[in-house]
């Protein structure tokens, strides 16, 4: 039996229809794709960014760092020498004293001072260390 007209219509518009569906679909497939292409630029720029960032940010660190270093060593080496120069100068033996035996006294003394200043700075450090650790 031959088709009749409405239903070569009715199939033709169902398979437009079909058509259309599965044209509907691919469309929703590429545009979620390429909104997960937008949305990777914007992480991958925003990454890069976040990265350029920070290396500027750790080089600035390291400046810093390096010149406090380096001002704190200056310091430190300035208290040094100044702690032996002071050192020097009370173990240094008086050479107009003619007598060997006063000579050896003064040095003796003078030992003896380094040695009770050392000693007591020692005790001090060993007391805070000891208090430090109770608490």
């Amino acid at each position: 039996m031959p088709e009749s007209k409405t239903t070569k219509s009715s199939t033709k518009k169902t398979q437009v229809q079909a058509k259309n569906i599965l044209f509907a679909s691919i469309g929703v497939y590429g545009k979620a794709l390429d909104q997960l292409h937008g949305q990777y630029d914007k992480v991958s720029t925003e990454s890069h960014q976040l990265f350029d960032e920070l290396v500027a940010k750790g080089k600035t660190v390291e400046i810093e760092n390096h010149n406090r270093f380096k001002d704190l060593k200056i310091k430190t080496a300035k208290t040094i020498d100044g702690r032996l120069h002071k050192l020097s100068d009370n173990l240094t033996i008086d050479h107009h004293t003619e007598d060997l035996q006063d000579q050896f006294d003064v040095f003796s003394d003078k030992l003896d001072l380094v040695i009770h200043a050392l000693s007591s700075k020692h005790e001090a450090t060993e007391h805070k260390s000891a208090h430090n650790k109770a608490h």
